[in-house]
């Protein structure tokens, strides 16, 4: 290993140069897991068709944005003459646009999503409603 000093340091002690290969502790590379960078949660049951789905629900927004676009563009240009060309696109676009493809993402995992049918409880949780009255205890004392 070679070792290169460098001047003008704060701390004199040696760096390993950057041509030499590190060298690593087997012992403890082996014992010590490397932590992922972020977590994924995971699906308690998911269903191999889970990503054909989402990859159907975004092809169906993709075209709804498209459709969307193609219907706009008939009255953007009257638009722009009005309020000017980046207003135009703020408008049709941000308030527009966009929004309508949300929802259309929505829309359509909705109408894909297939939920187990729901079962009646045996016994219902008890349920406490706390409400803001503002001067009426006596009202509510009697």
């Amino acid at each position: 290993m070679r070792v290169t000093v460098e001047r003008g340091m704060s701390s004199p002690a040696p760096r390993p140069s950057k041509s030499s290969p590190p060298v690593a502790d087997t012992a403890t590379a082996e014992t010590r897991a490397r932590a992922p960078l972020f977590e994924l949660p995971r699906l308690r049951h998911a269903e191999p068709s889970q990503p054909l789905q989402l990859i159907t629900v975004g092809a169906v927004m993709v075209l709804w944005f498209a459709f969307t676009v193609w219907a706009s563009s008939f009255w953007f240009d009257a638009l722009a003459d009005v309020v000017g060309l980046v207003a135009a696109i703020f408008f049709i676009g941000g308030l527009a646009l966009v929004p309508s493809a949300m929802n259309m993402f929505v829309v359509a995992s909705l109408l894909m999503d297939r939920r187990p049918p729901r079962r009646a409880l045996a016994k219902y949780p008890a349920l406490s409603v706390l409400m803001y009255v503002r001067d009426s205890a006596q009202s509510i004392a009697e």
